[in-house]
C-alpha cells in the first residue's frame, strides 16, 4: 500500500510539472473540438434589427432537415478523431494496463465536455410582444384552448424565465404572426429560433432542463403552425416529441386515483396539463385517420378527465370535467364544450380506424368470417347520438359561432363519412348486406352535402380579420349549458385545422366519384367552394392549392402505395 501511495504521488507530481506548451496545445485541441461546423452560418438572434429576413413563403422545412443531418454527421466525425487503426496500432501490455490503473481519475469538466451549444432565442422589443400576446389570445386561443391567460401574463412579465417558457412564448408569437398581416414577416425567424431551442432542450443530458408542460404546449403549437403551412411531414415529427413527453410525464393518467395529486399543484396547473394531453390526443387521431396510421395515445389507457368548462378554467373555478367514457355515453351533457365534442368525435373516428386495421390483420391470418355487425352497429348508435346532441343542445351554426364550433360541426359530418366508409369495407365480406351498404352510401352522401354547406361558410371568412370580441356575460343558469356569447363585429377566422376534415371529405368523394353520379356532383360542388376559401399560407391561393399539397404529402405515405391519389390536373379543372 505504501508503494502504491508513493507511485500516485509521483504521477501527481508529473501532472503538476507539465510544460506550458503542452497545456496550451491541449487547450487549442479542446477549442477546436468545441468549434462545430456550421457555427459561422448560424444567425445572430441578438442582432435582429440588422438581420435580413426571408421574404418568400415557400421556404422548405426539408432544407432545414438536410442541413441538420449534415451538421450531425460532420459533428460526429470531428468528435471521434480516433479510428480502429489508431486504437490497435499501439500494443497493449500488462505494464501499460497497470500504469493506467494507477493514474488518478480526473472527472470531466464543462470545458472538456463536448456538447451542442444552446441556441439563442430571438428577442422582441417595444410593444411588439404585447401585441403578439393579444393577437394570440384573440385569434389562436379560441381554436386551440391550451393556456390560462392570467397565468401566462403573470410569468411572461418576469425578467427571468425558464427555457421552456421562452419556447412556449415564441411558439405563441409564431402562430400569432402567421395570422397577422402586420407581423407576418416575423413568423419564419420566430419559428426557427423556437424549434432550435426546443430541440436543444430535448437533446440535453445535463438535467438542467427538466421536461415540463410548457415544452409540450410549445411543441403542440409548433405542430399547428406546421400544419397550417402544409409542412405535414415535419408536423408529424414535432407532434411526436409532444407524444413522448406526455407519456414520460404520464399525462394520460392525471386523474388516476391510485396516483393522487402532487403536493402544491393547483387547479390551473393541472388543467393546463389536461388540455395539453387532449390537444395532442386530437392531433394524434387526425394524423391517424388521415394516413391510416396506428393511434399513439390509445383511449383504453387514458385516465385523465376531459377539459373543464372554459369559463371555469379562466375564472379559476375548480370544476372538474367528465371522463371520456362517461362523456361519450351521456344522454345529456353536463356542460357544453366544443373542444370536448371535438375530442369525442376524434375518438369515434379512432375506433373506426382501429376496427378497420384489426379487420385487415385478421384477414391476413385467414379470419375472413368474423362478425363485425355488433361493433359496427354500436359505433353507429353512439355516432348518431353525438350528432343529435350537437344539433339539439348547441345553438344553430352561423358566422358568430366561432372557429371551434364550425370545426367540430365539420368533424361530426366527416366522422359519419369515415364511419360509413369503414363499415362498407367490412360488410363486403358478408353476404346479405346490400341494403346496409346502400344505407351507408346514402348517409355518407348526406354528410358530404353538410360539409359543402359548412365549406361555403368559410368562403365568407377573412384570413387575417377575426371576430372582435366583447366581454361575454354569464349567469349561473346557463354557464354550463352554453358556450360563450360574443358580439360579432367582423367575420370570423378559419380554424387552424379546418383543412384536415375538409380534405378527408374531398378524398372520399374523389375515390367514389365513379361509384355514383351523386358523389361526382358533390365533388364538383366542393371543389368550387375550395376555390373561394383563402389559404393562410398565401392568401392569393385557395384551398385547391392546399389540397394539392395535401395529396403531394400523402403520396409519401404507405397508404398511397395501395390507393390512387387525386390528380392535380383534375383538381384545377
Amino acid at each position: 500500500m505504501a508503494a502504491l501511495r508513493k507511485r500516485i504521488a509521483e504521477l501527481e507530481g508529473r501532472l503538476a510539472s507539465q510544460e506550458p506548451a503542452e497545456r496550451e496545445e491541449h487547450e487549442e485541441v479542446t477549442h477546436n473540438i468545441l468549434d462545430f461546423p456550421g457555427d459561422d452560418h448560424l444567425p445572430d438572434w441578438n442582432d435582429f434589427n440588422n438581420m435580413s429576413l426571408p421574404t418568400s413563403n415557400n421556404t422548405s422545412v426539408g432544407d432545414t432537415e438536410t442541413s441538420f443531418s449534415n451538421f450531425i454527421a460532420s459533428t460526429t466525425a470531428q468528435s471521434m478523431p480516433m479510428t480502429m487503426a489508431s486504437l490497435t496500432s499501439t500494443p497493449v501490455t500488462t505494464a501499460s494496463l497497470t500504469t493506467a490503473a494507477l493514474m488518478p481519475v480526473v472527472p470531466l469538466t464543462p470545458a472538456t465536455t463536448v456538447s451542442i451549444a444552446t441556441p439563442q432565442l430571438h428577442t422582441l422589443s417595444g410593444f411588439i410582444p404585447a401585441e403578439l400576446d393579444q393577437l394570440y389570445f384573440e385569434r389562436v386561443h379560441p381554436a386551440i384552448p391550451l393556456l390560462h391567460q392570467r397565468t401566462y401574463l403573470s410569468w411572461s412579465r418576469k425578467d427571468i424565465k425558464k427555457k421552456s417558457q421562452l419556447c412556449l412564448q415564441h411558439a405563441m408569437w409564431t402562430l400569432a404572426a402567421l395570422q397577422s398581416a402586420q407581423y407576418r414577416y416575423l413568423q419564419e425567424t420566430l419559428y426557427r429560433s423556437c424549434t432550435q431551442m426546443l430541440t436543444s432542450i430535448c437533446l440535453s443530458d445535463s438535467g438542467q432542463d427538466p421536461f415540463d408542460t410548457e415544452q409540450i404546449q410549445a411543441w403542440l403549437l409548433i405542430t399547428v403552425y406546421e400544419l397550417m403551412r402544409s409542412f405535414h411531414r415535419q408536423a408529424w415529427m414535432s407532434v411526436g416529441r409532444a407524444f413522448r413527453l406526455l407519456q414520460l410525464l404520464r399525462y394520460h393518467e392525471l386523474d388516476n386515483p391510485a396516483l393522487g395529486i402532487p403536493a402544491g399543484q393547483d387547479f390551473i396547473e393541472r388543467e393546463e396539463q389536461r388540455r395539453a394531453f387532449w390537444m395532442a390526443y386530437v392531433l394524434d387521431h387526425l394524423f391517424g385517420v388521415s394516413n391510416n396510421w396506428p393511434i399513439t395515445l390509445n383511449e383504453l389507457v387514458v385516465c385523465t378527465r376531459l377539459p373543464a368548462f372554459e369559463e371555469d378554467f379562466q375564472s379559476e373555478r375548480p370544476v372538474l370535467g367528465s371522463f371520456l367514457s362517461e362523456a361519450i355515453t351521456e344522454q345529456t351533457p353536463r356542460y357544453l364544450s366544443a373542444f370536448n365534442e371535438t375530442i369525442i368525435f376524434a375518438t369515434l373516428c379512432g375506433r373506426r380506424l382501429f376496427y378497420g386495421q384489426q379487420f385487415h390483420v385478421r384477414s391476413a391470418y385467414g379470419d375472413m368470417y368474423s362478425n363485425w355487425s355488433n361493433s359496427t352497429l354500436m359505433l353507429d348508435n353512439i355516432l348518431r347520438q353525438r350528432v343529435d346532441i350537437l344539433s339539439q343542445c348547441y345553438p344553430p351554426l352561423d358566422e358568430a359561432s366561432g372557429p371551434m364550433m364550425h370545426f367540430v360541426s365539420t368533424m361530426a359530418q366527416c366522422s359519419i363519412i369515415y364511419s360509413c366508409t369503414g363499415a362498407d369495407m367490412m360488410l363486403r365480406v358478408d353476404e346479405g348486406n346490400a341494403a346496409m351498404q346502400t344505407e351507408y352510401a346514402l348517409r355518407a352522401a348526406t354528410a358530404a352535402e353538410h360539409v359543402i354547406r359548412l365549406a361555403q361558410m368559410l368562403t365568407r371568412c377573412f384570413v387575417f380579420k377575426v371576430l372582435s370580441f366583447s366581454p361575454p356575460s354569464f349567469t349561473t343558469q346557463h354557464r354550463h349549458t352554453s358556450e360563450k356569447k360574443y358580439t360579432l363585429t367582423r367575420r370570423q377566422q378559419i380554424h387552424p385545422l379546418a383543412s384536415i376534415p375538409l380534405m378527408l371529405c374531398a378524398e372520399f368523394l374523389f375515390k367514389n366519384q365513379n361509384v355514383s353520379e351523386k358523389f361526382a356532383t358533390l365533388l364538383e360542388r366542393l371543389l368550387k367552394e375550395f376555390e373561394q376559401i383563402r389559404d393562410i399560407e398565401d392568401p392569393a391561393q385557395s384551398y385547391i392549392d392546399v389540397m394539392k399539397r395535401w395529396q403531394c404529402s400523402a403520396k409519401n405515405s404507405d397508404r398511397q402505395q395501395r390507393q390512387p391519389s387525386v390528380d392535380s390536373a383534375a383538381l384545377s379543372a
